[in-house]
């Protein structure tokens, strides 16, 4: 594999964290081992939110841009 494609999937892989932290942070107020995520995600990605919420939409939009798909699943998706 590439060093650019490799480059590429570490850093979706590395969004994908992110988005998973950002999400999990507000609604059960635990916090992330590595420290502030909503620090890491500005100084990263540069996104200016100053909230872990608007974050996780700044994110979650630069994702899907990167991408062409949005994070995880919809419920439509997952099997039964």
């Amino acid at each position: 594999m590439s060093n650019e494609i490799q480059a590429y999937y570490s850093r979706i892989f590395h969004m994908g964290q992110c988005i998973a932290a950002l999400r999990i942070e507000p609604r059960t107020g635990l916090t992330h081992s590595r420290g502030s995520i909503l620090q890491m995600v500005r100084v990263a990605y540069g996104i200016k939110a100053r909230t872990k919420v608007g974050a996780l939409e700044a994110l979650e939009a630069l994702y899907l841009e990167e991408t062409g798909q949005a994070f995880g699943f919809r419920n439509s998706e997952v099997s039964s």
